[in-house]
């Protein structure tokens, strides 16, 4: 299906994306004994991958993470889906134009506050994002396809864990647009 929530400008291109597949050279000790290259390697991998089976909706990790965040939270201002993507108010803009052309959420006034806009799921939207859902645990199943259940789940608690422990650490997340 064709992209219609816009492509997604990450720097690279497809030989980039291609180079993230190949297995290349093994990274040398220095970088695997530390645990935020291999998590860094493997969210690159995964961005590749996710990339590619939301565009069979015509969506982007970005524009799903929208949907996801205006699904659960609706309605909801659109400077608190920036600051929950931690993704800058004019990128988040243009994420936000294309899925409301694509009939996928409504703005509409804030009754509390005139100045800003509450996002809302449209049915076509509620659908996308269903269809969006399925894609992500697809390509979540094939990244970690070498792992059994037991394994993803230490996983999944080790990173639920690490993340407030970096935030308590008071180590920033980096906005989504830097590099």
């Amino acid at each position: 299906m064709e992209n219609v929530i816009g492509p997604d400008r990450r720097r690279g291109g497809a030989d980039a994306e291609a180079d993230l597949y190949e297995s290349g050279p093994p990274l040398p000790e220095g970088l695997t004994r530390w645990s935020m290259y291999l998590m860094s390697r493997l969210a690159q991998r995964g961005w590749v991958l996710l990339s590619r089976e939301l565009a069979e909706a015509g969506l982007t990790p970005r524009s799903h993470a929208l949907l996801v965040v205006v699904g659960e939270r609706q309605p909801v201002s659109q400077q608190v889906v920036s600051e929950v993507l931690r993704v800058d108010r004019t990128t988040l803009m243009g994420i936000a134009d294309a899925a409301e052309e694509a009939g996928f959420i409504t703005r509409e006034r804030d009754r509390g506050d005139r100045r800003r806009y509450a996002l809302r799921l449209t049915e076509a939207g509620e659908r996308v994002l269903a269809h969006g859902d399925r894609l992500v645990a697809r390509a979540h199943d094939r990244l970690f396809a070498g792992l059994d259940a037991a394994q993803r789940a230490a996983l999944h608690d080790l990173l639920t864990s690490a993340v407030p422990a970096a935030a308590r650490a008071d180590v920033p997340i980096a906005n989504a647009n830097d590099g």
